[in-house]
This record gives C-alpha cells, sequence and structure tokens, in this order.
C-alpha cells in the first residue's frame, strides 16, 4: 500500500501535491524462475490519500533452490511535472524439498467399474526435488475395500517426468456405490510422499 503524504511548503501556507500517472514495476534476479503477473495500468495519487496493488509471483516447477532479490520500485510525476521515485527490495528464498515427487493428473481405466473388475491407474510424476530419483512409483490404496497395489518402480532425474501405472483389482463381492481412492507418489520403493484424493465408480454388472 502506498501512500502520498509529501506538502510544499510557500510561505505560511501549506499546498497538499498530487500525484499523476504513478506506476509500480517488481524485478526479481533470476527472473527465468518466476512467472510475474503485473498490472501495467498508472493511477493518481491525490495528497493524503492511499493507493494498493497486487502483484502474482508464481514459482515455476524447475525453480532452483537458492535466493532471489526482489525490488519493488514506484515512481510518478507530480502536479507540477517533477518526476519522483521509491524503491523497496527484500529478498524471497526457495527451498526444495530432497524428495519432491508431483503427481500429475491421474486417469482410470475404466472409470466407471461394472462386469470387469480390473483397473489401471496411470499418471505422470515429477521430480521436483533437489536429488535424482532411482526408485520412484506410485502406491494405490482404497482403504474401504483393503485395496494397496504399488507400480514398477522407474528412475526419475531431477527436474523431469515419468509416467507411472498400476493395476487392481475390485472384487465380485464389493456392492455397487462410490468408493474414495488415494494415490501416493512413493520413492526408495515404500517412501509416501505426495497424495491425490479421488474417487471411482462400481456399478451392478448386470445392469450396465
Amino acid at each position: 500500500t502506498f501512500s502520498d503524504r509529501r506538502r510544499r511548503t510557500d510561505g505560511p501556507r501549506n499546498i497538499d501535491i498530487d500525484f499523476d500517472d504513478v506506476r509500480i514495476h517488481i524485478d526479481v534476479s533470476g527472473a527465468e524462475d518466476f512467472d510475474i503477473d503485473e498490472e501495467d495500468d498508472s493511477f493518481s495519487l491525490p495528497a493524503d490519500e492511499e493507493e494498493s496493488a497486487t502483484f502474482t509471483i508464481d514459482i515455476e516447477d524447475d525453480a532452483r533452490d537458492r535466493s532471489h532479490s526482489v525490488t519493488v520500485r514506484i515512481d510518478g510525476r507530480d502536479d507540477n511535472g517533477a518526476r519522483h521515485g521509491e524503491l523497496i527490495t527484500f529478498t524471497l528464498d526457495v527451498e526444495r524439498d530432497a524428495h519432491d515427487l508431483v503427481l500429475r493428473q491421474i486417469s482410470f481405466t475404466p472409470l466407471r467399474v461394472a462386469c470387469n473388475r480390473n483397473v489401471i491407474a496411470t499418471t505422470s510424476l515429477l521430480n521436483r526435488g533437489r536429488i535424482d530419483e532411482d526408485e520412484a512409483g506410485i502406491q494405490v490404496e482404497i482403504p474401504e475395500l483393503g485395496v494397496v497395489e504399488r507400480s514398477p518402480l522407474v528412475d526419475i532425474d531431477e527436474d523431469d517426468e515419468a509416467s507411472a501405472s498400476v493395476t487392481f483389482s475390485i472384487e465380485e463381492r464389493v456392492k455397487p456405490g462410490t468408493y474414495a481412492v488415494r494415490v501416493f507418489s512413493v520413492y526408495d520403493v515404500t517412501t509416501k510422499n505426495n497424495f491425490k484424493d479421488l474417487s471411482f465408480t462400481v456399478e451392478d454388472c448386470d445392469q450396465s
């Protein structure tokens, strides 16, 4: 939030100063690691008033683990045509976990289970951690049905992606309905990392 409380002294009187064409800019070192959304529109700032500006900084998935210098600069021209400006600087730290396997979009085939009770869960894993993963994969769990299945293991270098899939079966005794599924990313064979919650539907075979 920025405010203008400047006053010009002219003899015994205080004269308020208004600003026109005020602009705010933001700069980040290592800009390739960020997607910065800033408004280009200028605004006016009358004396003794405040104005707010919002910036969105999205960190790229492959941003490096390091500190970044951020500079926010404001400048504007007062009602006499003179230019003024200020800036602030601060540090933005990007810290990547050693292990961070991100689950991309997950698909089930088939999405609705009927007579065919075999299901394949497929996803893509992004290694956003600081190290290469040599034994990564996914684990599908359906607590209500007692299903716990793990995919074959894959190698994923830092900032790379790999696909993973696992097949599991729904027993014939399972009643029609919607069931909660939790899919984990795993590393070092069995260590759970991130997860996503989904659901799929079991239908009656005769009706379908």
